[in-house]
């Protein structure tokens, strides 16, 4: 979301109520990321190393998982 204003995001419910200062858009970030891996030797191993430490998970593979999720995205203003 580059666009998404926080204010307005913060009042539907879409996040939570943090301090402005926490918020922030950092743009395209995976493009950026992607142009820096191929401009940068260095950019590209560190990206790789920090690959390492993530793991995949299918969160489809579990049931509950869509129930939960609904469950959490309650539009509204969050007090």
């Amino acid at each position: 979301g580059s666009y998404i204003n926080p204010e307005s995001a913060h009042l539907i419910g879409l996040i939570p109520n943090f301090p402005k200062a926490k918020v922030r858009s950092v743009g395209n970030a995976a493009s950026l990321g992607a142009i820096m891996a191929l401009v940068s030797e260095e950019d590209c191993k560190q990206a790789e190393k920090i690959s390492e430490g993530v793991d995949y998970v299918e969160l489809a593979s579990f049931p509950e998982f869509t129930d939960i999720l609904t469950q959490a995205m309650r539009f509204g203003k969050q007090d």
